[in-house]
């Protein structure tokens, strides 16, 4: 069984995408703001689901 990934967005989008959040939950915990860590899990499973990974399972 091997995971690919069958990204919905080019990589480059993917990964624009995950350094604005990365970038936005490092001011939220620098400011101290409630729920950052909550964000911040929420926007890097919304970037994996971009990337679409798939398991697949080979019969030989």
């Amino acid at each position: 069984m091997t995971l690919q990934f069958s990204p919905f967005l080019p990589w480059i989008a993917i990964a624009a995408i995950g350094l604005v959040g990365l970038a936005l939950a490092a001011l939220g915990f620098w400011r101290g703001l409630r729920g950052s860590a909550i964000r911040a899990v929420a926007l890097a499973l919304l970037v994996l689901a971009l990337a679409n990974p798939v398991f697949l399972q080979e019969d030989r």
